[in-house]
C-alpha cells in the first residue's frame, strides 16, 4: 500500500509510469522467459492468485475485449517480424 495522503506517497505516485501493453521501445524486443519468476514455481497452488486485467475488469473496466485483441495482433505481428529477423540472420551467415 502506498501512503497516498502524505508528501511522500504522493510524490511516490507522480512518479508512478502505468502501460496498457507493452511499451514502445520493448515491442519489438524478443521476449524470454525467466523460470525464477514462472507462476508454477513460486506461487503456492493452494493460495488464491489473479491477474490485473481480470481484477480492473471485476470493478468496471470495460476494455478487456479491446486488449485481448490487440495483444493477439502484437503476437502476430512479433512473431512476423522475429521470423523474418532469422531469415536475414540466415541469408546472412550463408553469405
Amino acid at each position: 500500500m502506498v501512503p497516498r495522503k502524505i508528501e511522500r506517497g504522493q510524490n511516490a505516485l507522480k512518479r508512478l509510469t502505468v502501460f496498457d501493453g507493452v511499451p514502445y521501445p520493448y515491442d519489438t524486443k524478443k521476449k524470454m522467459v525467466v523460470p525464477d519468476a514462472l507462476r508454477t514455481i513460486k506461487l503456492n497452488p493452494e493460495k488464491k492468485y489473479t491477474n490485473l486485467g481480470e481484477l480492473a475488469a471485476s470493478i468496471g473496466w470495460k476494455r478487456k475485449e479491446v486488449i485481448e485483441r490487440l495483444e493477439e495482433q502484437r503476437k502476430q505481428k512479433a512473431e512476423a517480424w522475429y521470423e523474418r529477423k532469422n531469415e536475414k540472420k540466415q541469408k546472412w551467415n550463408d553469405a
